[in-house]
């Protein structure tokens, strides 16, 4: 079972990334003495820390023993000032895909800076569509979280589409026990360490009644501090359209809670009609496009086909919801 590592105990031997407040800085860039975030275990870090601030990110210091770390080659070592508000608009999108979900964003007053995804494909595709910076990377790796820290530090917002696979209908339903569920222990290990001042996650309508993610959204806040608002969103209330999407906010502690607040209901329901006056002419490239394979009919037909279509009076239309 995939479970959330926040703050791991050091360990002999074996590298160590962990979030600390300075407690006693040795000017001579010796030996200082600092507190880990969340247990307040004191440690020796000998090696250069920033000056003039009171919490570091260090990723990747050795531990020769267990109440010390070692600066090494590949240790980096990163600020984390507190949250300004007007840094809160700055958005990370990872998990980004071709990073639909800043579009969203973007229009409600936010700025993506960066996209970051583990998939080259995507981010090629991201990158002719968006004018963000993209971010080659895997959020389960520490890697992306010092790319993100070094280059990116006043993104104080971090959005995450996470894998879809291990909760919804059409995927295996495996849910913790699907490697790809890692991305949601990994982007709340992310929040914590990067100190994102609000994070925006987004999944199939299935994860608001898994166990685990509830589970892991529990921890995460009991060990943080970080508020939960979360709910189910369903786009054919405001268009003519069918598709349902979990969506949750987590909020610093010293933020507070974010209201959750559904989509209004239009009255009456949006159709094709109310948007497009008459049918589109496409090409039979578009057409080919377009039409469905036999996998893609026979998941509609295990489904209902009666689910997934939206009015055009007197016709039905079938739209593509995966």
């Amino acid at each position: 079972m995939l479970e959330l590592h926040l703050e791991d105990d050091p360990v002999p031997g074996v590298l160590h990334t962990g979030l600390f407040q300075i407690v006693i800085y040795d000017e001579n860039q010796q030996c200082h003495l600092v507190k880990s975030s969340l247990k307040g275990k004191f440690m020796r870090y000998k090696g250069i820390l920033p000056a003039e601030t009171s919490v570091v990110l260090i990723i990747h210091a050795s531990v020769p023993d267990k109440g010390t770390l070692q600066e090494t080659d590949t240790t980096s070592c990163h600020a984390k000032p507190c949250i300004a508000a007007r840094d809160l608009r700055f958005v990370a999108e990872v998990c980004s895909g071709i990073g639909c979900l800043g579009v969203g964003l973007e229009e409600s007053g936010f700025q993506v800076k960066v996209r970051s995804d583990w998939n080259q494909s995507m981010l090629d595709m991201a990158a002719r569509l968006h004018n963000s910076d993209t971010l080659l990377g895997d959020v389960t790796d520490d890697q992306l979280l010092k790319d993100l820290s070094s280059r990116y530090p006043e993104t104080k917002t971090l959005a995450a589409g996470i894998s879809c696979q291990p909760y919804s209908r059409l995927g295996d339903k495996r849910g913790q026990h699907d490697p790809r569920a890692q991305t949601l222990p990994a982007t709340l290990r992310l929040t914590f360490l990067g100190q994102y001042g609000v994070t925006i996650l987004e999944c199939v309508p299935e994860a608001l009644s898994c166990q685990w993610v509830q589970q892991m959204l529990r921890q995460f806040s009991k060990e943080t501090g970080y508020h939960i608002s979360q709910g189910i969103l369903n786009l054919q209330q405001i268009w003519p359209a069918r598709r349902s999407r979990w969506w949750c906010l987590l909020s610093h502690p010293a933020l507070g809670k974010i209201p959750w607040q559904s989509l209004p209901v239009m009255t009456p329901t949006p159709m094709v009609s109310s948007v497009l006056e008459q049918f589109q002419h496409c090409n039979q490239a578009l057409l080919e496009q377009l039409q469905l394979d036999l996998y893609e009919l026979g998941k509609f037909a295990a489904f209902g086909f009666e689910n997934n279509m939206v009015q055009w009076p007197p016709h039905y239309i079938l739209v593509e919801t995966s």
